[in-house]
């Protein structure tokens, strides 16, 4: 399944149908490999799956949420959804086109950023300096005060406060973007 990067997380929501739906299947095989996936439910843990699959009507989407977030390592699902969120909501399908210059240390990212200006950002693991052209696209540039309260340093901010404005509205934005 190759699902474009930026829609991480409207893949883990698809993914989570796609596991609600293997539980619910006809075929023994399906089904059956569906519900010891959801054996990792914390609730489950002293179940079976063929307990489970006698009760498959109690079983909704918000467990195969449920499920894939502790695949990944969360504890629950919005713990997930925040995650994914942070990671990517400061790049979107219209961010290609730009010339960014990425790193994969924060550290070089940061000695260009002091010499070259822009905007020092993240995406997941890695770190790049974007112009105004990227913020606009970002929907983030009617904050000037705030970048400049941070320093234009979305990782290392020397303003939580107005960090937390900015993140607010990227969530916002990026949210937005993933139910378009």
């Amino acid at each position: 399944m190759n699902i474009i990067q930026t829609n991480r997380l409207r893949e883990h929501k698809i993914r989570a149908a796609l596991l609600l739906k293997d539980f619910n299947a006809e075929d023994p095989g399906t089904h059956h490999k569906a519900a010891e996936r959801f054996l990792k439910l914390p609730f489950l843990q002293y179940s079976t799956a063929e307990r489970i699959l006698n009760d498959r009507d109690f079983f909704r989407l918000k467990h195969a949420y449920a499920v894939l977030a502790l695949e990944n390592g969360h504890d629950n699902w919005n713990a997930l959804r925040e995650q994914v969120i942070q990671e990517d909501c400061l790049y979107t399908k219209g961010c290609a086109g730009f010339i960014n210059t990425w790193f994969t240390n924060y550290n070089q990212a940061k000695a260009h950023h002091i010499i070259e200006g822009g905007y020092l950002l993240q995406y997941r693991q890695d770190y790049f300096v974007a112009g105004h052209e990227l913020i606009k696209v970002l929907g983030l540039h009617d904050f000037e005060k705030e970048w400049e309260a941070i320093g234009y340093d979305w990782v290392k901010p020397q303003c939580s406060k107005s960090w937390n404005l900015l993140y607010k509205q990227a969530k916002v934005n990026y949210i937005a973007s993933q139910n378009a």
